[in-house]
């Protein structure tokens, strides 16, 4: 019966994830080009939204153009002589490896008696299913809450992980809070997995760390990505004009509103919301995280991509917290502990300097209001050489590994 339930969520899943709304991304292209240059040529292109800007780095961006105005759009670059490097001409191809076939997708549910796993991205229900699967075959380490709902009525959960100390440390984990940015959540889930089946490989370091995990903090963005937009970023608040959405992750209450935001409630990606915690999922979460706030010692976003370690504060291009130099060493820690799984480096830095200032985001009031000790942003893979946001599945664990040992290293100075 339980397989049933199971198998019969798994094939909806699928079935809704391919339904015919869903928006096509064929023909458009992702460019990197020379960030200040081509916001400059591309000023009406990025206004409209024929032109969004993705990640980058403080030299270069990737920007993605819509089909219909490709041609267009680096006409306007030659002529403005900003050079540009295609990354594809062709998004909807890149988006069409990302998962694997509905065969595997059974056969995982067949072999583990819940869907979740680390070689297909997956919906919001097989994330919560296996939270209270967790909970429910480790008790005494796992449990599940919910700190609030989200605009459309979503729980907001977490996983707490205890290590039945008198007086734990406490840190906190998150991911999804951009909806098209699959690889923070599973990476989240992956410190779960670890760290209540696995726990005895890693007793040494957890002994006296409450964890905190909340896979999806923009659930809503999440399951509209995975069913009609994969390219959505914000959360699902319709505005009074008709425009959808708010970056939750520029709508925290630390020096809101400054710098790498939008006012404009039509924005397609940095609306930073009609003020600070406008939304219910942001008041919601630090609402939580405030009642856990004694002794939270780190805190950890994930996003993708790029590959960075990032160290607020980001709400302009100067501004530090005082004890920067020690959340550096830390961090550097953390990128020797990530490269030691494949190889690969994460840079680490000052946010403004490695990728722009961005005011309201989640670190940056950790760090500045809570007084968390480390808090950081993980930029997770891909690197900025590659269609940032489409990471084949089959690169999915790999990612996953790197961000728990990130994790793992800095629990180790906690």
């Amino acid at each position: 019966m339980k397989f049933a339930v199971i198998l019969s969520a798994l094939i909806v899943g699928l079935a809704s994830g391919q339904d015919a709304e869903k928006r096509s991304y064929r023909g458009d292209s992702v460019i990197s080009a020379a960030s200040q240059a081509a916001a400059s040529a591309l000023k009406d292109f990025l206004a409209s939204g024929a032109v969004q800007q993705w990640g980058g780095n403080g030299t270069h961006s990737q920007l993605h153009i819509a089909a219909g105005k490709v041609k267009e759009v680096l006409n306007s670059l030659l002529k403005s002589n900003v050079g540009y490097e295609v990354l594809t001409e062709d998004l909807q191809q890149e988006l069409d490896k990302e998962n694997p076939t509905v065969a595997s997708r059974l056969k995982n549910a067949l072999k583990n008696g819940h869907n979740m796993d680390w070689t297909s991205y997956h919906r919001l229900d097989d994330f919560y299913t296996y939270m209270e699967y967790l909970a429910a075959t480790y008790p005494k380490i796992a449990s599940v809450g919910s700190a609030g709902k989200t605009i459309e009525g979503r729980e907001l959960r977490y996983l707490k992980i205890s290590s039945g100390a008198a007086n734990p440390k406490k840190f906190w984990v998150d991911g999804g809070i951009h909806a098209r940015e699959w690889v923070a959540p599973a990476a989240a889930a992956y410190v779960m997995r670890e760290l209540v089946e696995n726990r005895s490989k890693y007793a040494s370091i957890v002994s006296n760390i409450d964890f905190y995990v909340m896979p999806l903090m923009n659930p809503d963005g999440y399951e509209h990505s995975a069913t009609r937009e994969r390219m959505w970023r914000k959360n699902r608040n319709r505005h009074q004009n008709g425009c959808i959405g708010v970056d939750l992750n520029r709508n925290w209450g630390f020096n809101w509103g400054t710098a790498g935001i939008s006012h404009n409630p039509c924005d397609p990606q940095i609306y930073a919301g009609a003020k600070a915690f406008s939304e219910p999922e942001t008041q919601a979460i630090s609402k939580f995280i405030l009642s856990i706030k004694n002794n939270l010692k780190a805190y950890i976003s994930f996003h993708t991509y790029g590959q960075y370690i990032l160290i607020p504060y980001a709400f302009d291009d100067v501004s530090k917290p005082s004890d920067f130099e020690e959340l550096k060493r830390v961090a550097v820690k953390a990128q020797s502990a990530m490269k030691a799984v494949a190889g690969e480096t994460y840079q680490v830095g000052h946010t403004p300097t490695l990728v722009g200032a961005a005011a309201g985001g989640s670190d940056d009031w950790a760090k500045g209001t809570v007084g968390v000790k480390y808090a950081y942003t993980f930029e997770l893979r891909p690197t900025n050489y590659r269609v940032g946001f489409a990471l084949p599945a089959s690169q999915l664990a790999v990612a996953s590994q790197e961000a728990l040992a990130g994790v793992l290293a800095v629990a180790k100075e906690l």
